[in-house]
């Protein structure tokens, strides 16, 4: 059914973690789902950091077909309000909010992450977030739970925060990141007060100590990632060293941010965390296409800029290359059925249309009326 797939893994791991019981038990994780309807033969652990499971808790208490459904409809509406909040960054009128909308919505993953009951939009909505509160809102508090919901898969936003803690220590400010560490800190106690074993069972895993059978590691992963496209090319002359590429990939993009930081020191979020999302999803060391329903802010910040700057040629035809681009991934994907690795062009796709967007909207300067 549509969006029960994955979310099952999250329902289940919930029903334990509240019971007290071991959500990363593997037999009893096999036995509540396959009692579901899910493919016996098929478990689906939640290994996210575990305060996911409080943060979706208001849905997940629902029984299981109903919680599904709902946040079907919880994730369409986070990504309603992630296009609202883009807009507003650039100038919130009735044309910049349509258009953030179609940026957000002509989405493929996005379609994917609702399909497979994912956490896409909880990212899409977490990166608008962020962005709004660097560059309208300026609210310490909301940047920080911005950064909380980012930290679901902290893996995806290396480089988003790089920049993010190079900001803050050039401003000599570290509020948002004790704000934040404050947060997780109460997630914590919660966790550890509702079930004890929830968070150094799921630490150990993390760290390589879990004795946990049935679970595939990361370097037997196949994720559309350009680590992973390397780790295979390398697989051919030498089969020890390849995985060696999943962790250099992202180490080399960051070291490359630090220098174009070190040269760029002031940074305008609105032009640098768009096409940066794109950047760490691509260098992440693993991230599955469905996640990439955060290119959604890429597109949305790109067709707002266009309309506020009155650059109609280049946002109409940037408008129609976005769905094409998207239509081709969700064809790929929905249609040919696809395995989701084969995605990987869409965020270099993304990176160019802004780059050659932009060179054709004249570089002129993003609009700074109620910004």
């Amino acid at each position: 059914m549509f969006g029960e797939q994955d979310f099952i893994q999250y329902w289940t791991a919930f029903k334990f973690f509240i019971n007290g019981e071991n959500p990363y038990d593997i037999e009893a994780t096999r036995a509540l789902q396959c009692s579901l309807g899910h493919d016996c033969d098929q478990v689906l652990v939640s290994w996210n950091p575990p305060w996911l499971l409080i943060l979706m808790s208001p849905v997940l208490l629902l029984p299981f077909t109903m919680a599904a459904k709902g946040w079907v409809v919880v994730g369409f509406a986070l990504s309603a309000a992630a296009a609202f909040l883009v807009a507003d960054c650039y100038r919130q009128d009735l044309r910049s909010t349509i258009y953030a909308l179609i940026g957000v919505f002509i989405n493929a993953p996005l379609l994917l992450s609702a399909g497979f009951g994912q956490t896409g939009s909880l990212l899409l909505f977490a990166a608008a977030l962020l962005l709004h509160g660097r560059v309208k809102s300026g609210s310490s508090l909301q940047q920080a739970i911005a950064l909380v919901l980012l930290s679901v898969k902290p893996h995806l936003f290396i480089l988003v925060a790089a920049a993010f803690l190079w900001d803050e220590l050039r401003r000599k400010q570290l509020r948002i990141v004790f704000q934040s560490a404050s947060i997780l800190a109460f997630f914590s106690a919660v966790l550890i007060v509702v079930n004890p074993m929830i968070l150094p069972t799921w630490l150990n895993h993390i760290v390589g100590k879990s004795d946990t059978d049935g679970i595939l590691g990361l370097t037997e992963w196949n994720t559309p990632t350009l680590g992973n496209l390397l780790r295979h090319i390398a697989q051919q002359f030498s089969e020890g060293r390849a995985d060696t590429f999943l962790f250099f990939t992202p180490a080399a993009a960051a070291a490359g941010l630090a220098w174009w930081l070190w040269r760029n020191p002031s940074i305008d979020w609105r032009c640098v965390m768009p096409p940066l999302i794109a950047l760490s999803l691509w260098f992440a060391p693993y991230g599955w296409a469905y996640d990439w329903a955060v290119l959604g802010v890429l597109q949305a910040s790109l067709l707002c800029w266009l309309a506020t700057g009155g650059a109609d040629r280049t946002l109409w035809s940037a408008t129609a290359v976005i769905v094409g681009t998207q239509f081709t991934a969700g064809y790929m994907t929905l249609r040919l059925q696809l395995t989701l690795d084969k995605l990987i062009w869409l965020p270099a796709v993304l990176l160019v249309l802004w780059y050659i967007a932009g060179r054709k909207a004249g570089e002129r300067e993003l609009p700074t009326h109620g910004v």
